[in-house]
């Protein structure tokens, strides 16, 4: 059977030693063309390592509804202070740089709305590639009855902190996608992962970057 071409694309990138930012997002409802992102999360990846993580909350101007509190904790007092939309959007391209692969669990969710907030903002998206953990998890894991996030995170036994909030979420799938690679024989061991996932972080600081000690 041939190899898939997503696939083949996703392994050349990992041998090629490329960049993968993993992404997660909250948002104030499940339609891009209505609601909006109010948390941002990335977990960079690069030689099968985490290197770096941004977070920030954002402000859209617009109440967060009560039933993405109980999801998400997230209030609309939270957000009062944080970035507006377009400050976040600068702030998170500084950090990405240039190049890089986009990835996410059910990654079309993220990526439709992230491209709607960079279209609302006239900004280019800085995209060109995007990889999905649900269907690298598919290939890999045929078996398994779903893959779901919440499935994957009790696969594999991830302790995640916060459930429903953007860097725990950026974080468990940055592990589970570095898992899934390693079960092919192409990322880090399971120690180094581990190792590099319980790194110590800095707090938030005013540029919304999340840095590991000592950077």
């Amino acid at each position: 059977m041939a190899t898939k071409a997503w696939l083949t694309k996703l392994l050349r990138a990992v041998e090629a030693n490329e960049t993968f930012h993993i992404v997660d997002t909250e948002t104030t409802g499940s339609s891009a063309q209505g609601a909006r992102v109010i948390e941002l999360a990335t977990v960079t990846v690069q030689g099968g390592r985490i290197v770096d993580r941004f977070e920030t909350l954002i402000d859209p101007g617009v109440p967060v509804p009560y039933w993405i509190t109980r999801i998400t904790g997230i209030q609309s007092r939270m957000l009062q202070g944080a970035p507006s939309p377009s400050e976040a959007w600068g702030r998170w391209l500084d950090y990405l740089g240039p190049g890089g692969h986009f990835v996410a669990h059910n990654a079309p969710f993220d990526w439709g709305f992230l491209t709607a907030e960079f279209a609302r903002d006239a900004r280019e998206w800085p995209f060109a590639h995007r990889h999905c953990t649900v269907q690298l998890a598919r290939h890999c894991l045929p078996t398994l009855p779903s893959r779901s996030l919440e499935a994957l995170i009790g696969h594999y036994r991830i302790q995640v902190p916060a459930r429903h909030r953007a860097l725990a979420d950026a974080e468990a799938t940055a592990d589970i996608f570095l898992r899934l690679l390693a079960g092919m024989g192409v990322a880090a061991s399971a120690d180094e992962r581990l190792d590099l996932l319980q790194s110590p972080v800095q707090g938030l600081g005013v540029d919304g970057l999340l840095r590991p000690e000592g950077r």
